[in-house]
């Protein structure tokens, strides 16, 4: 019994400290409007595939960020635009 407590515990914390992490190139705050902007190159900028919503076709779409500017309408993965995006929460 201790030890599910335990595994429950590590499992939690995970889910916490995971939830706190941004992913590399993904604004502070998402949002589901907007142009898909790449962004620029840089010398700190590291470029990878990110998700924008397009809001005439109502899908989240993949394109490759530069890795520096842009506009908030980019997402870390698939399910988190598709939740993010989803009906009723635009």
């Amino acid at each position: 019994m201790k030890v599910i407590h335990i595994i429950s515990l590590i499992v939690v914390l995970f889910a916490t400290y995971s939830s706190g992490q941004r992913c590399l190139g993904g604004p502070v705050t998402s949002v589901c409007a907007g142009d898909p902007n790449i962004g620029q190159t840089g010398a700190n900028c590291v470029a990878r595939i990110l998700w924008f919503y397009n809001t005439a076709i109502r899908q989240c779409r993949r394109m490759l960020y530069l890795g520096c500017g842009g506009n908030d309408n980019r997402w870390c993965s698939y399910i988190d635009c598709k939740l993010g995006c989803r009906r009723g929460r635009l």
